[in-house]
């Protein structure tokens, strides 16, 4: 988990070597979906394979953004610097054959932690050393709370919504989501924190396809909670490793990262 060498890279490269500009886009999306980084099918590929070819038109990176959250932790620990080594990896990976490379954006957490009911110190102090490696390694971050001001997100008027919102997905969804609140909200009845949290991803996920109309979200989730980001050109990536889908901020260092209370489709939720 210690490098983020990619060996596929240099194969890649040399396949694409005197090939046409036209064949990168496909390549692009070839390399995104390896299995190595790949965890479930995308989202909205067709939108995907359009993004990559402006990106390519325009000699200009490809723009990636997700979710970093906050749980427990007060400080980055090993768990999250293997998060980041293995997408900096697929930057390297994108290096080897795409001049431009990619643009890595992180959207810091703090304003689910807020909602979850994590103590504000804990998670500010979390998200600050994340944003402090995200700089060391040439990433960008945007804290929640710019998104929220931005777009005139409010958690009173997401609340009365979440009140008054019947649940539109499906039950296996919603047992999945209830399992999480159960978790991860503190103070909250677990099927109105079901209802908030789905309230709380749809609006967020107009507000990002506003601020990153030629970006591609990715998330540590699985593709049976699409229904939290709809229309959102989406990649599912595991996190630290083929096989581990453990988002970072849950994860701790020496613990079992392959382990999940949620099952395979909740390791993601945030």
């Amino acid at each position: 988990a210690g490098s983020s060498h990619d060996p596929e890279a240099d194969a890649d490269r040399h396949e694409l070597e005197g090939a046409d500009r036209a064949a990168l886009p496909a390549r692009l999306l070839h390399l995104l979906l390896r299995p190595r980084y790949k965890r479930c099918p995308p989202e909205r590929r067709d939108k995907i394979s359009e993004i990559l070819a402006d990106a390519v038109c325009a000699r200009r990176p490809v723009l990636l953004y997700g979710y970093w959250g906050a749980g427990e932790k007060i400080r980055m620990d090993s768990h999250d610097e293997d998060c980041f080594r293995f997408l900096e990896g697929l930057r390297e990976a994108f290096s080897a054959f795409w001049p431009a490379g990619r643009d890595l954006v992180f959207l810091l957490g703090d304003r689910h932690a807020k909602m979850n009911g994590t103590p504000e110190s804990n998670a500010r102090g979390y998200l600050s050393s994340v944003a402090e490696r995200a700089a060391r390694g040439g990433h960008r971050t945007v804290w929640l709370r710019q998104i929220w001001t931005k777009y005139g997100l409010c958690e009173v008027a997401m609340r009365r919504q979440a009140e008054g919102c019947s649940a539109d997905w499906s039950e296996s969804t919603h047992k999945m989501l209830v399992m999480q609140a159960s978790r991860r909200c503190r103070g909250e009845a677990p099927d109105f924190g079901a209802r908030l949290y789905c309230v709380t991803r749809r609006a967020e996920a107009r507000a990002f396809k506003a601020e990153f109309p030629g970006g591609i979200f990715f998330t540590y989730g699985h593709k049976r909670l699409n229904c939290l980001f709809p229309d959102l050109p989406t990649l599912y990536f595991w996190s630290t490793r083929k096989g581990v889908s453990c988002p970072p901020w849950y994860g701790r260092a020496g613990a079992d990262s392959l382990s999940d209370p949620f099952g395979k489709a909740g390791r993601g939720l945030i």
